[in-house]
């Protein structure tokens, strides 16, 4: 891939009609399906021993705010209008920075490109800000002042050797379900190595492509009472083709559709661990905003 964003940026008013289009089906689904709790206390640790939310160089993908992730059944991602794309992908990708990452036509909005350019136009510069710069690498071809990894991502890709630890962010029980499936509807957990630990607080942590793994209790249909000493799995590839851990964080909805079901996808949202650069021109269009859960801040 080319690293001259010139090649990759739409118009503006192009751009602006995308992000308009997205905000059209934004609206009705926070207004019809969504009640956002209230804001979060910091309470994560990083889940590696020897690491941290900013370690250089740590992450190959982010979360993907260009999208609500609202979990539910025919909404972004699981089902947009065919003029939006058969994907579900919306064509950019905005990082917890505040940063618009765009493809290029005619790849937009039928497929995911992996890597997205970030344009320049009145709103921005094509010079990435420093945090983001330090702490991604990206993947072949996708490396950071390239291109950023990637579209309707809900979560943040780590890269740590094959074989380490894995412990929960923090106390909690690891769910009876043993995950919450988030990213497939087919499979299970094991097939895809996750665990999800709820922290009694109205968050699941998320932990993906494992090996070892280690439900406990879970693995039997109940839950599992972990400290930050359990160790859930090792860092691998399970379910994917590189090695890497990959993190999700999910609030539960002050209204839960799925009353039957309690670690129903649908009764929860994605958030960002993270937070959001609210001083960027773009809207945030996740619908839950806690902002930065880690316990070490977040300064951006």
């Amino acid at each position: 891939m080319s690293s001259n964003p010139a090649r990759h940026v739409l118009s503006h008013e192009k751009e602006l009609g995308m992000r308009k289009t997205l905000l059209g089906w934004v609206a009705p689904i926070a207004l019809a399906l969504i009640s956002v709790p209230a804001h979060a206390q910091q309470f994560m640790n990083f889940p590696v021993t020897g690491f941290g939310p900013f370690t250089a160089g740590i992450m190959s993908s982010v979360l993907d705010h260009e999208v609500p992730h609202t979990l539910v059944a025919g909404s972004p991602p699981f089902g947009l209008p065919s003029s939006v794309g058969p994907y579900g992908y919306s064509g950019a990708v905005l990082s917890f920075t505040g940063e618009f990452f765009l493809a290029a036509p005619p790849a937009y909005p039928n497929q995911n490109l992996g890597c997205y350019p970030k344009p320049t136009n009145a709103n921005q510069t094509s010079t990435w800000r420093a945090v983001l710069q330090g702490v991604y690498t990206g993947t072949t071809g996708c490396t950071k002042n390239v291109a950023l990894n990637y579209d309707n991502h809900p979560g943040y890709d780590y890269i740590i050797s094959s074989g380490t630890d894995v412990h929960p962010a923090a106390s909690g029980n690891i769910i009876f379900s043993k995950c919450i499936k988030t990213f497939t509807n087919v499979g299970t957990c094991e097939s895809y190595g996750a665990v999800a630990v709820d922290h009694g607080n109205g968050f699941v942590t998320q932990y993906l492509h494992m090996s070892n793994l280690n439900y406990g209790l879970a693995g039997s249909g109940s839950n599992q009472p972990v400290t930050t000493a359990w160790t859930m799995g090792k860092v691998s590839n399970v379910g994917v083709t590189a090695v890497h851990l990959h993190l999700e964080v999910l609030q539960r909805k002050a209204s839960p559709p799925n009353s039957g079901n309690y670690y129903a996808r649908e009764n929860y949202m994605i958030v960002d661990p993270y937070g959001y650069r609210t001083a960027s021109f773009y809207a945030d269009l996740l619908l839950s905003k806690p902002g930065c859960l880690w316990l070490a801040g977040c300064s951006y």
